[in-house]
């Protein structure tokens, strides 16, 4: 939003607070609900609201790219790893990746009965499986064939760059790295499990700066991801058999949120790391 864009439970009830307030990558499988701050959100006008997913839905039918990039809001994040659209000139180059022909024939042949207000959370069509709009695009969940393959490589690609002991039954979330002093930290979930399951067991590996990221991390914890509210967001937990444990919250709840990671250790002291979400392919080796 790919589009990681970041990472409670076991924790302590105040970690788990101050976790909630400060947190936010980027990742999701599904994009990714994708559900902005309800108070920045001004739904427009059941006619206005059509007149525009009509001049959309014709941009997307016709492969007007240039008319549809105009009418989103970025960045339009994907499925982790594959790479978030940040303008609309990487719109108008992704867009036929994109607007295959399944999505332009939905689009084209969709009533107006079809697109649904759902208050907050804008307008969007046949219950969220295509496309979100509330005044502009600002999500789009469907991925076509072609992104579909991409993304599976990627993640194949990924995975098998980790020491062999951590290979088998994973799946890549995000890729967070630290503001303060370089570590990564990577989140992968059982691959065997739906991305939309409320629960997901998880993993947290820590690459301290210039370790060998393709050898066994530093540290790693097990956990649960668990969808929390309306909005998508996905709280994590984790702990290690030592009795450190961690938290994070993949969604922001206001743009100046930085997504921070709480690890609190086994005699009680907790740490509040601001973290940026990347790829894992661009870290230096």
């Amino acid at each position: 939003m790919n589009t990681i864009h970041c990472i409670p439970s076991l924790i302590i009830a105040a970690a788990l607070s101050a976790a909630a307030a400060s947190c936010s990558h980027g990742s999701a499988d599904k994009q990714q609900s994708a559900a902005p701050d309800s108070s920045e959100i001004q739904i427009p006008e059941a006619d206005s609201a059509m007149n525009d997913i009509g001049a959309i839905s014709q941009a997307i039918a016709s492969g007007n790219a240039s008319r549809f990039a105009q009418k989103c809001s970025y960045p339009i994040e994907r499925p982790y790893p594959l790479r978030s659209i940040r303008d609309s000139a990487e719109m108008v180059s992704y867009f036929p990746v994109i607007a295959d022909d399944s999505l332009k024939r939905v689009v084209s042949q969709a009533k107006t009965s079809e697109w649904q207000s759902l208050g907050w959370r804008g307008w969007t069509l046949h219950n969220g499986e295509y496309i979100w709009y509330d005044g502009d695009v600002y999500a789009i969940t469907y991925l076509s064939p072609a992104e579909n393959r991409m993304l599976d490589s990627l993640r194949r690609d990924e995975i098998n760059s980790l020491d062999p002991s951590l290979r088998g039954g994973w799946t890549p979330v995000t890729v967070l790295v630290s503001e303060t002093d370089s570590t990564v930290y990577r989140i992968d979930r059982d691959s065997v499990a739906s991305p939309d399951a409320d629960s997901l067991s998880v993993r947290l590996a820590v690459y301290p700066p210039r370790s060998n990221r393709h050898k066994r991390p530093h540290r790693l914890l097990r956990g649960h991801s668990h969808a929390e509210g309306t909005a998508g967001a996905r709280s994590y937990t984790f702990r290690d058999k030592r009795g450190t444990r961690a938290s994070f919250i993949d969604a922001q709840s206001s743009p100046d949120d930085t997504p921070t990671i709480i690890i609190v250790t086994a005699a009680g002291d907790s740490t509040a790391t601001p973290v940026t979400p990347a790829y894992w392919r661009d870290l230096p080796e």
